[in-house]
């Protein structure tokens, strides 16, 4: 009877699928015939946690599988970052994290779509790629703690500059109503800037719109010393702190047309912590490789994928533009001239794209070798 029993419990796989949203996660379970579905409430981490390895047990227990059996599990990638897959990670369980546009979707025009259904169908998936099946969908390479904090203040530098343009503009905007046309917004002595202006009337400004250029005008002013704060911070880090990032980036910025804002988001963003193969892999994520359409006599480019870093890909656009003007004896910008030059705009916009790819390429290669690059230039050479 002891033997009976004991065959009752085997070291079959569980497979766990993950649909978060912002109150309730739902959870599908599955031993490869059976699944089960359960809902838990998100109130905070650490009750969310135990919850997960309550349902966790649920479930061993459910599908009678043994303590030590192999756990593996997915999400896709979203608003809650990557701390669940360190904590599934630590758990000891295999997890991935799922690039939301590369799941499979019904193309028919109205389809059913739950939490639940969505949970049953990555839980699907997940099954298919641990069984052998390949690109059933993209998993994320998902960076160290260190490595995601430590692009944090690229990103947010970005963002504050934006935000800086755009009061800028509502700057300008307001004035250009009034028959003002302003050039540059010099905030030094904005408050006898706004009330010398004049209207096409030749009157002063208004009081509530002097009002609101001000606000304007502080906000601007506190956005740029929240800039030079950090620009400030980040040149001490790269001069004082001797770790492989920072090397990367004085690496970089050594070469003509790339400066300390570039290098640092290519460094943070890729090249100090993702695993590369290929150049092929290199294009992808940045979304700059093409996707064909050759189905029956339909034969047509639809141009890049843009399925990668968004942020990179126009960081390198306008990388390339710069790499035109400032390496003008690389080996690239020679096959550009060649190739575009007599294109006409439209053609060097297109070309510019191809350009890109092929820096990004270039400059991933010198990060990992050392090797200069054909023609290219180094500065103070």
């Amino acid at each position: 009877m002891a033997q009976e029993a004991n065959s009752t419990v085997t070291k079959r796989v569980l497979y766990i699928s993950f649909e978060l949203s912002d109150k309730k996660w739902h959870l599908v379970f599955g031993d490869g015939n059976k699944t089960v579905h359960r809902v838990i409430e998100f109130a905070n981490v650490q009750g969310i946690q135990l919850a997960i390895k309550r349902e966790i047990a649920l479930a061993k227990e459910k599908f009678k599988l043994s303590e030590d059996c192999e756990i593996h599990s997915c999400y896709e990638v979203g608003r809650y970052g990557f701390w669940l897959h360190r904590f599934l990670i630590k758990a000891g369980i295999a997890n991935r994290v799922v690039d939301s546009s590369s799941i499979e979707v019904n193309r028919r025009q109205r389809h059913r779509k739950t939490d639940k259904l969505d949970a049953q169908k990555l839980l699907t998936m997940l099954i298919r790629l641990i069984h052998g099946e390949k690109k059933v969908f993209s998993v994320i390479n998902v960076p160290s703690e260190f490595s995601e904090d430590a692009r944090i203040a690229s990103r947010g530098l970005s963002t504050l500059k934006r935000e800086r343009t755009r009061h800028n503009h509502r700057i300008k905007c307001a004035l250009l109503q009034q028959g003002i046309k302003l050039e540059k917004v010099h905030l030094k002595d904005w408050e006898e800037q706004i009330k010398a202006l004049r209207t096409w009337e030749n009157k002063g400004l208004g009081k509530e719109l002097q009002e609101e250029l001000l606000r304007l005008g502080r906000i601007v002013k506190g956005l740029s010393e929240e800039i030079r704060g950090i620009e400030k911070t980040r040149r001490e880090s790269i001069e004082t702190q001797d770790t492989k990032a920072n090397q990367q980036i004085k690496q970089l910025t050594g070469l003509c047309g790339i400066g300390i804002e570039s290098a640092t988001q290519l460094v943070r963003e890729c090249f100090s912590w993702r695993p590369y193969m290929n150049r092929k892999k290199a294009g992808a994520l940045v979304g700059l490789t093409g996707t064909p359409y050759d189905s029956g006599s339909s034969q047509r480019e639809q141009g890049i994928s843009k399925a990668g870093s968004r942020r990179l890909r126009c960081l390198l656009i306008e990388l390339s533009w710069q790499w035109l003007r400032y390496q003008p004896t690389s080996q690239l910008t020679q096959w550009y001239a060649s190739r575009f030059a007599g294109s006409g705009n439209r053609g060097r916009k297109i070309g510019i794209v191809a350009l890109a790819r092929k820096l990004f390429i270039l400059l991933w290669k010198y990060i990992a070798t050392g090797a200069l690059p054909a023609g290219v230039k180094l500065k103070g050479c």
